[in-house]
């Protein structure tokens, strides 16, 4: 298991960590994204921190940078 960090996004949000597979982490690196390879669970976890509000076409996790 890895730890992915995201950061920023469009909000400019503190760090969060998520729990990743070495498989995970191979297909993110060659090229898949992120919401493929993330759990529903985990997706939910990052939209509630890197934003949660309702209507908000922000971005959410999606504009976060991910910190290798």
């Amino acid at each position: 298991m890895k730890n992915l960090t995201l950061t920023g996004g469009f909000h400019n949000c503190s760090p969060i960590r998520v729990r990743i597979s070495d498989d995970q982490m191979t297909a993110l690196k060659d090229g898949e994204s992120l919401d493929m390879i993330l759990s529903d669970n985990q997706i939910k976890k990052l939209e509630r921190h890197f934003c949660g509000v309702s209507g908000c076409t922000c971005g959410s996790w999606r504009r976060a940078e991910i910190e290798w």
